[in-house]
């Protein structure tokens, strides 16, 4: 899929580095050629996972580098200058004390099919919400499940988990607070990060400013599923696509004592999070607005 990243994105002469997760080793000198061709470091995980491979790019980049932006390869900044836009707002400090940033994502999963169709002001999908408990089929601030008009949440505000489609994580806090893992492979990873910094009392936002595209159909432009791991990772092919599915939830449960997919479970372990951002989100009533709204 990198090709179709290229074609989409300007980078604005900022920097790609290309992370390979254990790739078959037709899929690793494919890859290759095409950085080869588009001077694009081809790196290999120093583990295993999405959160390794955070960590092995972070460890890659200058030291002087103060945040580092993430994509998957099916999403692609709509805001005209995004990236130089974001490292204005890095440059001025703005963004400093925050763990994770991150953006508003329209596509197909809400409804909206096309690029042109994207309405100024307004939100599409922002974040998500594994503890605060959020109308429709919840678990997400998605303009689907529920009404994100732009006075409420067109400001820089606090969430738990940015949207994990692509997002800009601070590297300093990152080196000081994370400890990475490669039990989560695709699936739990996003979220297991950002609620490292929470428990550390380290807020995340998310910038609707900065809009951004998500389309999994284009996964199909290269024979991927574009979705449903779950099903096919019963029929065997799975992990291919999306490594290990499933025991991530196992491994959440262990590591912070609550089902991942049943916000309920959370109320027998609460009072191992009090005084966290943890603990406030799950307490949190969305219908009084965003936990915390933060001028940049």
């Amino acid at each position: 899929m990198l090709p179709i990243f290229l074609e989409n994105v300007n980078l604005e002469g900022f920097k790609l580095s290309n992370i390979d997760d254990q790739s078959s080793k037709s899929q690793i000198e494919f890859g290759k050629r095409i950085c080869v061709g588009h001077d694009i470091p081809f790196i290999p995980n120093l583990d295993r996972g999405l959160q390794w491979a955070w960590k092995t790019f972070i460890e890659t980049v200058p030291k002087e580098t103060k945040f580092v932006v993430w994509c998957t390869h099916d999403a692609f900044p709509l805001s005209r200058n995004f990236f130089r836009n974001l490292d204005k707002l890095v440059s001025q400090g703005s963004l400093d004390e925050f763990g994770v940033v991150g953006f508003n994502y329209f596509g197909p999963m809400i409804g909206i099919d096309k690029k042109d169709r994207v309405q100024p002001n307004s939100c599409g999908i922002l974040a998500k919400t594994p503890l605060m408990k959020t109308p429709g089929r919840g678990g997400w601030y998605r303009s689907s499940d529920m009404d994100l008009d732009w006075q409420t949440y067109g400001r820089p505000f606090a969430v738990e988990s940015p949207a994990d489609f692509g997002w800009m994580i601070n590297v300093e806090l990152f080196k000081k607070i994370v400890e990475p893992s490669n039990k989560y492979h695709l699936f739990g990873a996003c979220e297991d990060l950002s609620y490292q910094f929470l428990k550390n009392n380290i807020y995340n936002i998310v910038l609707p400013n900065f809009v951004a595209w998500h389309n999994q159909e284009i996964k199909e432009k290269v024979k991927i599923p574009k979705n449903s791991a779950n099903r096919l990772t019963k029929l065997g092919l799975g992990k291919k696509y999306f490594g290990d599915y499933g025991p991530h939830l196992k491994f959440w449960k262990e590591k912070w004592g609550w089902h991942r997919d049943d916000r309920e479970s959370f109320e027998k372990v609460q009072d191992l999070y009090k005084g966290t951002l943890i603990y406030e989100f799950y307490k949190h009533n969305y219908v009084n607005g965003p936990l915390r709204y933060f001028d940049i």
